[in-house]
């Protein structure tokens, strides 16, 4: 799926449904960071298969800052043909700025976070300590094997301390990856502010 390919999609409908699977997920990022500069939003991830396909859902978003994105990006593809922000190489046209955050990287946090959305930190307690549960009885049962002891008893452990310390890392990696996202929505208002409204008409008028 080249670049083509997906701006065809973004056409102004409501509603687009994108489908990676194989060497096609690589491009989902890029799909994703398209998609946010012709003013659409991603709303849905869905996993299918076994091989890691997935389905992302991106809706049309009508907010000011995105349509003055999207208005911004067509124009561009009609002056240049390209809806890329920038001309390439990006090392020549872009300025080194630690502060900025790249769309796709942006795009990247955006389709994680949406794909862990239902997921729940009990989830990884529970699979933790059955794992543990089945592991270090085993390491009883295999005691006459040095080896398969020790794995047991490692995996045991090692399955116990995600269970404390897993939930509490994948908060934080959450909290980080809004806070990075954040930041970008700034920096897209700033690269695109929308104007204040207009002033009342009876403003400043004097009452008679």
């Amino acid at each position: 799926m080249q670049d083509a390919d997906i701006v065809a999609r973004f056409d102004g409908r409501p509603t687009v449904k994108l489908t990676f699977s194989g060497f096609q997920t690589s491009r989902a990022d890029r799909a994703v960071w398209i998609g946010s500069e012709l003013g659409y939003e991603l709303d849905g991830y869905e996993s299918y298969g076994r091989g890691g396909d997935f389905r992302l859902t991106l809706t049309r978003d009508d907010s000011p800052p995105a349509r003055r994105r999207a208005m911004a990006t067509l124009a561009r593809m009609q002056s240049t043909g390209s809806w890329l922000p920038y001309a390439p190489p990006w090392v020549v046209t872009m300025p080194y700025d630690p502060a900025y955050i790249h769309p796709e990287r942006a795009a990247r946090v955006r389709r994680n976070l949406k794909a862990y959305e239902g997921w729940h930190p009990s989830q990884l307690i529970i699979s933790c300590c059955v794992a543990a549960a089945v592991l270090l009885p085993f390491a009883w049962l295999a005691r006459s094997s040095l080896a398969l002891t020790v794995l047991a008893i490692v995996g045991g452990f090692l399955c116990l301390t995600a269970a404390v310390i897993g939930p509490r890392y994948i908060k934080n990696w959450q909290r980080k990856n809004l806070e990075l996202l954040e930041r970008f929505r700034q920096q897209q208002a700033a690269q695109f502010p929308v104007p204040p409204p207009p002033p009342a008409a009876n403003q400043g008028r004097s009452l008679t």
